[in-house]
């Protein structure tokens, strides 16, 4: 599941949504998906 394409995703700048801090390249392969702040490189805040 982990993939290098993924792992530098985690590098570009994180944008807010709804309150909760996602890193770019997570939100564009995980739109269609709920976002686990626990599970990506994404974090809470």
């Amino acid at each position: 599941m982990s993939s290098d394409a993924e792992k530098t995703s985690c590098r570009d700048p994180p944008i807010s949504i709804c309150g909760h801090i996602f890193h770019h390249g997570q939100w564009k392969q995980q739109q269609n998906f709920h976002l686990d702040t626990s599970t990506h490189c994404s974090f809470h805040r």
